[in-house]
């Protein structure tokens, strides 16, 4: 079983060693979540920025998370995405990672941790986000092929024309309808 964890700066100590894999896609999904209010783009700031809702969850194996225990975490926010000519309030999903440990493992025999920690999310999107918002956004590294081959598992297609340049890479947008 997994349990989660809104996550808090109480809780910065434990995601610290947080390590999704030393690939240069991973490399922010790491340092989003261990970074500290302050550091501008982390899972702090963008809880903190009052101009911004987002919401950031860890993941553990015990009812207590501790760093033995992180499995990885989830985030929701919102963004406003191009369809056709207008552009649609969608939920967005800035990040979600996966420590190195439980990577492609199953918990209870049933699915993967990261595909509960995704279920987990959807419950948390549909409790939380307004009624209208029926689609989740994301955006992924074109290079991370089990990260696109784990998105369009859970029904995310590419939006064509939909890209985010940082670091010289054309990050992907992807959704897909989640009510």
């Amino acid at each position: 079983m997994i349990y989660p964890h809104e996550f808090s700066p109480d809780l910065v100590s434990i995601v610290q060693e947080f390590n999704c894999g030393p690939d240069e896609w991973s490399k922010d999904v790491n340092s989003w979540i261990r970074g500290g209010p302050d550091d501008g783009e982390s899972a702090l700031s963008c809880i903190a920025n009052q101009n911004r809702w987002c919401r950031v969850w860890i993941y553990s194996t015990g009812e207590s998370p501790t760093p033995e225990t992180l499995v990885g975490y989830s985030s929701l926010g919102l963004g406003r995405w191009p369809f056709g000519t207008t552009k649609i309030p969608i939920g967005t999903i800035p990040f979600l990672g996966v420590d190195l440990r439980f990577q492609k493992q199953y918990h209870e025999g049933k699915e993967s941790f990261a595909m509960g920690m995704y279920r987990d999310l959807l419950s948390s999107a549909d409790a939380l986000l307004d009624p209208q918002i029926k689609i989740l956004g994301l955006y992924v590294d074109p290079r991370n092929d089990d990260g696109i081959k784990f998105w369009r598992k859970c029904g995310f297609e590419n939006l064509e024309g939909k890209t985010y340049l940082e670091h010289g890479v054309a990050y992907q947008g992807m959704f897909s309808q989640f009510r």
